[in-house]
């Protein structure tokens, strides 16, 4: 399957996010990021033409493409050609520019994470503007409007986790902890690959003199691992299967289409470590998936962090090593949406027969 730079690719259909649906508890004492008229592209022509940076004005905004706490993304065109970006424009706290999160995207450079084409950070203005490839849709969105349906397939799920392990492990080498993993965060590219995206609430702790550190109360709840809920010292060493919780969490959510743990949207911070302590394990009703897929996320979503796998230890566990079979059919399949036919309805062969085999 061809791998083509997103400089070069033109861009002539997209799914396109309407509406993120609300997965996280949002703090209502938040200030919002804007009013409901910016959202509109014409306010928003209006407004760039006016506060934002002279570069922006070589694009022609499309449409928007997602929506966080304190930022928005819109798909954005190269006037004159089909070449299409993603724009994020990022609400500075606190009037300071958002150079943490700019400054981690500026140094990672691995085909696993969202390549940024440049970033405009004017003390003056309101907002930081970055400019980016542009990708098919986030999982989240690309489960419920492009495959409409609100789970994935075994052999697509191998896949993912693949290449978010991939991912992570290269943020790790470089001393970096992720730290709100998710599907809303993980894109997917019209040719399948995984890229891994919003940095906001991640920590450089190749910078810290300590061994331990506690971590801030942020990212998504019903995503976080334990320890960040309890408020709890982590090694720096284990900061890794803080992400790898994260990632449990997601697989099993792409999995079966709800939370693990039986939590629920309304559930208060207390009842959601009550249910993660309750000896509850991934339960595989009527042999739906391997007993090696539902291994690999128990491995994952254990309570205590001590007993839970490192990124090295999740990249060689078994199932996950039956990517590479998958991966090989990728390379060998020409058109993208009949490899995305096989994920859908789980026609490999060659993998089921693998992950069939007892160890």
């Amino acid at each position: 399957m061809p791998n083509g730079n997103m400089m070069e690719i033109e861009v002539e259909k997209h799914e396109l996010v309407e509406k993120e649906e609300l997965m996280q508890k949002i703090d209502k004492k938040k200030q919002k990021f804007c009013d409901k008229n910016f959202l509109e592209k014409e306010k928003l022509d209006e407004y760039i033409l006016k506060e934002g940076p002279n570069e922006l004005r070589k694009f022609i905004i499309e449409k928007n493409i997602g929506k966080g706490a304190e930022s928005m993304a819109y798909m954005i065109r190269l006037k004159n050609t089909n070449k299409c970006f993603a724009l994020k424009i990022i609400k500075k706290r606190n009037n300071k520019s958002n150079f943490h999160e700019l400054s981690i995207l500026r140094k990672v450079k691995s085909k696993y994470i969202v390549n940024v084409l440049c970033y405009y950070a004017d003390p003056k203005k309101e907002y930081d503007y970055v400019i980016m490839e542009l990708a098919h849709s986030n999982l989240s969105h690309f489960t419920r409007h492009t495959l409409k349906r609100p789970t994935l397939s075994e052999t697509f799920l191998c896949l993912i986790a693949n290449q978010v392990l991939q991912g992570l492990h290269y943020l790790h080498r470089n001393k970096i902890a992720h730290l709100d993993l998710k599907p809303q965060n993980i894109l997917i590219t019209e040719y399948l690959d995984i890229k891994l995206i919003d940095f906001s609430v991640s920590v450089e702790y190749g910078k810290l003199n300590s061994e331990e550190i506690k971590l801030p109360y942020v990212g998504t709840p019903f995503f976080m691992p334990p320890e960040i809920i309890k408020r709890m010292k982590i090694k720096i060493r284990d900061l890794q299967k803080v992400d790898l919780f994260s990632l449990g969490v997601t697989l099993y959510v792409l999995a079966f289409g709800q939370y693990p743990f039986n939590i629920k949207q309304d559930d208060e911070d207390e009842e959601i470590l009550k249910k993660m302590s309750s000896g509850w394990k991934v339960e595989n009703e009527n042999n739906f998936f391997s007993s090696q897929l539902i291994g690999f996320l128990n491995s994952l979503l254990e309570f205590d962090i001590n007993k839970r796998p490192t990124i090295n230890q999740a990249l060689n566990d078994y199932w996950v090593r039956g990517a590479g079979i998958i991966l090989n059919e990728k390379e060998n399949t020409a058109n993208a949406n009949i490899f995305l036919s096989y994920l859908i309805t789980d026609h490999f062969r060659d993998f089921n027969q693998y992950i069939s085999k007892n160890f």
